[in-house]
């Protein structure tokens, strides 16, 4: 079952790679090639690199690749 899920939600997540969308960053990552996480408007967890002065903030990022856990992005200036 888990296999299943993971594949359905690599599959949903890689329609993001390659598109720009608004998220709201919401604090520092976890993940040491990032500094920032952020969620799109259906809650889906992106990963960026930005300064820590963008927390609380509304901006816009694209989506360069994807796993079935999260999204990995830029901040689009």
């Amino acid at each position: 079952l888990c296999d299943v899920q993971n594949r359905i939600s690599a599959e949903v997540h890689a329609e993001y790679v390659g598109k720009t969308v608004e998220v709201l960053v919401d604090g520092v990552s976890d993940d040491p090639n990032f500094d920032l996480t952020a969620r799109t408007e259906g809650f889906k967890l992106v990963h960026l690199n930005g300064s820590k002065d963008l927390i609380g903030k509304t901006v816009r990022a694209e989506i360069e690749r994807s796993s079935t856990v999260a999204l990995f992005g830029k901040v689009m200036e």
